[in-house]
């Protein structure tokens, strides 16, 4: 077990880098803090290309579930401190692994200086929490749907049929938007020891080529570049 997930830091993340950087595409960098102590250098390309990194917790060996208020505070300031200390900047976005809340998450986030949360996947756009705190905006993640994790081990997706639904829901959204007059989130979520192998990496590489044949129609964004957005505009566009 151990071994396959570190394929994807000494292998698959350096041709998910390439990939990315040949198609001009920005990434979303999901952290564990514990990524800086074990392998900091698999950072170092996409904190060059200015990539988002967001907070995703201490390890993926723990839920915020399973927190009490106290604990979870501790772990969400430990994250953001240690990405200031190690990028110079606090993050914006917040993950949890996986992807569990407890009933006091999005208040301290908010408390802890996270401006929007990936967490909540309800909808194809950004929607407003209020908290006891104040709003803090929830960012469309792609969860089961356009995530390779559940897609080739829950579900048994082949890589063709991986591809397949990307630029099906890409297309798809797009044609909704254009119809429609609004804009959606068309967010996908790949793992470096799955899509980084090179079987997967030659499908990754149609799909991208696929969305970026579509550039003048689309903004590649990260999360954060949406949160700052979304936050711009007037009261009450964003329900």
């Amino acid at each position: 077990g151990y071994a396959y997930r570190d394929y994807g830091n000494r292998v698959g993340i350096w041709r998910i880098a390439d990939l990315f950087q040949r198609y001009q595409i920005p990434l979303a960098i999901l952290v564990n803090a514990s990524v800086y102590d074990v392998c900091p250098e698999i950072l170092a390309p996409f904190r060059a290309r200015g990539d988002e990194f967001v907070g995703h917790g201490r390890t993926n060996s723990e839920r915020q579930i399973d927190m009490d208020i106290d604990t979870e505070r501790r772990m969400l300031t430990q994250v953001r401190d240690r990405l200031v200390r190690e990028e110079g900047r606090p993050p914006k976005g917040w993950l949890g692994p996986f992807i569990s809340q407890s009933p006091n998450t999005p208040e301290l986030l908010h408390e802890t200086g996270f401006s929007y949360m990936l967490d909540w996947f309800f909808d194809e756009q950004p929607q407003w929490f209020r908290t006891a705190r104040g709003p803090i905006l929830a960012v469309p993640y792609p969860s089961m749907e356009l995530n390779d994790l559940p897609a080739f081990i829950n579900r048994g997706a082949s890589d063709e049929e991986f591809t397949h639904m990307v630029r099906d829901a890409f297309d798809q959204q797009l044609e909704d938007t254009e119809r429609h007059g609004w804009p959606l989130v068309c967010g996908i979520s790949i793992h470096t020891f799955l899509m980084g192998h090179p079987h997967r990496a030659r499908q990754l590489g149609r799909m991208l080529a696929h969305l970026a044949a579509q550039r003048s129609r689309v903004w590649f964004a990260t999360p954060g570049q949406i949160a700052d957005h979304v936050a711009s505009l007037p009261a009450g566009t964003v329900a």
